[in-house]
This record gives C-alpha cells, sequence and structure tokens, in this order.
C-alpha cells in the first residue's frame, strides 16, 4: 500500500521522518472527497432503497402468514373433528326451538331456511358491532396523535438538541487542534508560527494538513457544514421570494439565533486562520490549472452527479417517486471539494524549487492521486461485493496508533454522530 499523503509531504518538506505512529493518523484527500461523493450518491439513492426494502418486508410478511396460516390449520384439524359433531347438534336444537317459536310467520319454512335466516341476521350483528368497535378505536388513536393520519407523527428533533451536538463537535474540533498544536507525538518538530529550526514551507504543510487530521477531521466537518447551511439560508431568506432562484437551503440544523450567531463567526475566524496559513500553496492552485478543475468539477461530475442521474432515471422507470433532493449535499460536497484542493496542492511544492519541471512535477502529483482513486475505488469494490479482506488505515481506519487522549475527540465525535444516524435509521425501519 502506497504512503498516505500528509505523511509523505510532510517527510519531503521537515527536516525530520514522520514518525510510524502518525502513519495511519492523517486521511488522504482524494479518499474525503470520494467518501463524500458516494455518501451524497447514497442519500439520493434512499427511495430505491426504501422500496427494496418494502418489497422484501412484503415477501417475508407473505411467507410468515403463509407459514402461520398452515401450522394453525394442522394443529386445528383434531381439534374441529371433534367439536363439528357438538356444534351440529347445538344448531339443530337451536333451529328446532326458532322454529317451534315462529308460530304462524314461520310455518311456511324449513328448518334449513330458519338457520339460513337466523345466521344471516347474526353475522350482519357481529359485522356491525365489529365496525362500531374500529371506528371507536381508530377515533382514539387520531385523538392521541392529532388526528387527520392512522400513523403516528413524528416531531422534528429539537433545535436546542441540535445546537447542543454542534457546540459539542465544536469542542472536539479545538480539543484535536489544540493536541496537534501542543502533542509531542503529533508535533513531532516542536512547530510553531515562528518557529525558526524549520522553514515556513515546512510549518505552511503541517498547519494546512490539519483538516487531514483524523481526531479532528469529523467534528470539523460536521461543524462546517452545519454553520455554512445556516449562512446559506439566513442569505436566501433574505432576498424577496419572488427573486429567489437559489437551490432551495431547506431547514437548517442550527436555529437562527445568537447563539447559533457566535458558533458561525468563530468557525468562520477558524477557517479564515486556515487560509491564512495555507496562502503559501494557493498560487499552485493556478500554475496547475487541469489538476485543480479535474478535482473540483471533474471528481464531483463523474462520481457524484452522473450516478445520482443515473438513480433519477431508474426511478422514474419502475415509478419509484423521487422526494430526496440532494441539491443542498451537493454543494457541500463542492465546497469540500475546495478546501481538498487546497491540500492537493501541497503535492506540488516542487515546482517552487525549479519551475522548468512543471510537466515533471505534474506527472508525479497526477500519477500518486490516481494510485489513491485506484485504492478508494477498489475499496469501495470489496465492500459491494462483501469481500472485507482489505486495509483502510491509510484512508478511512482508526488512528489506533495514536495515544487514547488523541483519540478522544474522534471517539466523543463519532459516538454523536453514530447514535444521530442509528436514530434514524431505527424510525425509518419503524414507521415502514
Amino acid at each position: 500500500m502506497m504512503k498516505a499523503f500528509v505523511p509523505r509531504i510532510l517527510n519531503s518538506t521537515c527536516p525530520l521522518s514522520t514518525p510510524t505512529e502518525l502513519e495511519g493518523a492523517y486521511g488522504n484527500p482524494t479518499s474525503f472527497l470520494l467518501l463524500a461523493c458516494f455518501w451524497v450518491v447514497l442519500r439520493s439513492s434512499t427511495p430505491l432503497l426504501a422500496s427494496c426494502f418494502r418489497q422484501v418486508k412484503g415477501l417475508v410478511s407473505a411467507v410468515f402468514v403463509k407459514l402461520l396460516g398452515f401450522v394453525r390449520k394442522r394443529s386445528g384439524t383434531v381439534g374441529n373433528e371433534a367439536s363439528l359433531t357438538t356444534t351440529a347438534e347445538t344448531q339443530t336444537n337451536s333451529l328446532a326451538e326458532m322454529e317451534e317459536g315462529l308460530g304462524e310467520r314461520g310455518s311456511g319454512l324449513s328448518a334449513s331456511s330458519v338457520g339460513e335466516v337466523a345466521l344471516t341476521e347474526g353475522r350482519k350483528i357481529v359485522d356491525e358491532s365489529f365496525t362500531a368497535a374500529e371506528a371507536e378505536i381508530l377515533k382514539s388513536v387520531d385523538e392521541a396523535t392529532g388526528g387527520g393520519s392512522r400513523q403516528a407523527k413524528y416531531k422534528e428533533p429539537d433545535k436546542g438538541t441540535a445546537t447542543y451536538g454542534i457546540l459539542v463537535q465544536l469542542c472536539c474540533t479545538l480539543l484535536a487542534f489544540y493536541q496537534y498544536w501542543t502533542s509531542p507525538t503529533v508535533n513531532y518538530l516542536d512547530i510553531h508560527l515562528f518557529s525558526d529550526h524549520v522553514s515556513h514551507e515546512c510549518k505552511a504543510a503541517y498547519f494546512t494538513s490539519v483538516v487531514m487530521y483524523k481526531p479532528a477531521t469529523l467534528s470539523l466537518w460536521v461543524v462546517l457544514m452545519a454553520t455554512s447551511h445556516l449562512t446559506y439560508w439566513r442569505r436566501v431568506k433574505s432576498i424577496p421570494l419572488k427573486d429567489q432562484t437559489n437551490i432551495d437551503p431547506g431547514i437548517p440544523e442550527l436555529p437562527s439565533n445568537y447563539l447559533s450567531a457566535a458558533i458561525v463567526w468563530f468557525t468562520f475566524f477558524l477557517y479564515l486562520l486556515w487560509l491564512v496559513v495555507a496562502i503559501y500553496f494557493l498560487p499552485l492552485l493556478f500554475v496547475f490549472l487541469p489538476v485543480t478543475l479535474g478535482l473540483l468539477y471533474g471528481v464531483p461530475l463523474g462520481l457524484m452527479k452522473v450516478p445520482i442521474l443515473a438513480v433519477h432515471k431508474l426511478c422514474r422507470k419502475l415509478k419509484i417517486k423521487v422526494d430526496v433532493d440532494t441539491n443542498l449535499l451537493q454543494m457541500k460536497v463542492m465546497a469540500a471539494a475546495t478546501v481538498v484542493t487546497v491540500v492537493c496542492a501541497m503535492g506540488f511544492k516542487a515546482f517552487y524549487l525549479n519551475p522548468e519541471l512543471w510537466l515533471e512535477v505534474l506527472q508525479n502529483e497526477v500519477e500518486e492521486l490516481i494510485n489513491e482513486l485506484g485504492e478508494f475505488l477498489q475499496i469501495l469494490k470489496q465492500i459491494l461485493v462483501l469481500d472485507f479482506n482489505f486495509d483502510i488505515s491509510l484512508s478511512l481506519g482508526w488512528p489506533s496508533k495514536l495515544d487514547f487522549p488523541e483519540q478522544l475527540p474522534l471517539l466523543i465525535s463519532a459516538g454523536f454522530l453514530g447514535n444521530q444516524y442509528l436514530s434514524a435509521a431505527f424510525l425509518f425501519v419503524y414507521r415502514e
């Protein structure tokens, strides 16, 4: 397996080699972008997956009902044979008594005719009783659930709970950043902004790579996506309705209040600091424009937009209603692609040493990016065919070689996020 992107850049930029503990501490930027595209495609496939789930559920239910009926039939055969004689005798006696009590009105009716009339009247009474009972039950259920539907109505998640979750994720991000700055294992070169024992190129590479540092990546992107969603929602809502041509902003996770505004501004401040540090590599985005355009537009177009169009076409062909709007998610992936492209620009740093080697630098880095792309696609292929004999430590695996305090931010962040998605999955299955 190839060496992870960030350790490879740090080894070629800084004076000391990256410790083995950090080999799995950084995620590959292209793998992160591909995972984001795969997630959006999966979300867009929700109606198709839900339809398949209903079909399987219906098939299993039908088989279960048939088996249950067969078991009941077999178990009740002996009992039915024993009770048939008693039932027949009882009905005969009842019919005789009824025929005698009819008097002149029943003089022209046979015992069988009287039995048919009595049976019909009895069934009518029972049906009316069950109908009335069912109506009362449904009325009680509608009153308990708010009326208007037989199905229980689920409320949207409380905004206070969502704000608490984002605050926890922000605290995890700050803790991971603090450890990235002070931990002797991670900051093995004791790099600070005003350090004079390492080059500016080394400092820029080290601090730019923080967005790929696994203990900070998950919580950082959760906060960044939530705050950017709220910002976009506020901007769209400030435009008159008749003039709005933007993507539907949906419902932001954070409420619009002063606490959310403070979170947004603080997150923007952290993002601005990162851009100031990464400015050393920004010119390379224009020097190597083909790679920049490929990462910004080529990868999302080929691995996100085209599969989503194929899924929607398949749903229309199968007459499945597509009620999932992923335009907002696609816009978030495009924002993530911008950050990933800046991180990938570090791979072209050799151009600063000798600008005449432009083609050679481009060729080497494109080969590395293609290798990372192939590695991720191979992992995805093995997952789809249920072959889990692979190593994802450099892409998505847990940074197990780090000390436990350094893993703690990722552990808390993953726990909160996992609980959220598990709850959503449980509610989906429960409703279906």
